[in-house]
């Protein structure tokens, strides 16, 4: 597997040139991260991107907002108790950072541009219902069937008290179920 990351310095965010920063692929010679941080990379990109994926229903979306996570958690690793936790919390903070930036671009267009309706032919039936979701919802579900975490994990990346995990996964669960009524009618 190759790791892609920006090398100008392994302590900054890619963020630091405006479009200008340099990628190579990395391998044990010239890594300038830490080689368990490139097996934690490894091991868990496939997974951490299905999950974004999931969330925000967009593949180039999600492999971004992976990207970023990796490096944040890279810039903190030797700070860090638990490197998943880490990773798993920044990547559903920045799915939600996703959608407030969504939410205000689409009010921006709707006050100074015709606004179209805003559709996506690639996505897929089980995407759409999860999208009808809140998105607290959507993470929860996300996380409970797709990550297998408890009720207490949950909570603690949504930022919420665990007894109101159980009731939030039956609402949405409830609304799917509607919802697929609905259109199966």
């Amino acid at each position: 597997m190759v790791l892609l990351l920006n090398l100008d310095s392994p302590r900054k965010d890619l963020n630091n040139e405006f479009g200008k920063s340099e990628q190579m692929a990395l391998n044990a010679e010239n890594c300038p991260w830490p080689q368990d941080f490139v097996r934690f990379y490894e091991f868990n990109l496939a997974k951490y991107v299905r999950i974004a994926n999931l969330i925000v229903q967009s593949r180039q979306v999600s492999e971004d907002i992976v990207q970023d996570a990796f490096i944040r958690v890279a810039n903190k690793w030797s700070k860090i108790e638990n490197h998943e936790a880490f990773l798993r919390k920044a990547v559903v903070n920045s799915c939600n950072s996703y959608f407030r930036r969504r939410k205000l671009e689409r009010l921006y267009s709707a006050r100074y541009h015709n606004p179209g309706e805003i559709t996506n032919d690639d996505r897929n039936e089980l995407g759409e219902l999860l999208l009808r979701l809140s998105i607290k919802q959507r993470v929860a579900v996300t996380l409970r069937f797709y990550e297998d975490l408890s009720d207490k994990e949950i909570a603690e990346v949504i930022g919420c008290n665990p007894n109101s995990i159980p009731s939030l996964i039956s609402r949405a669960l409830n609304k799917l179920n509607g919802e697929i009524s609905k259109d199966g009618n």
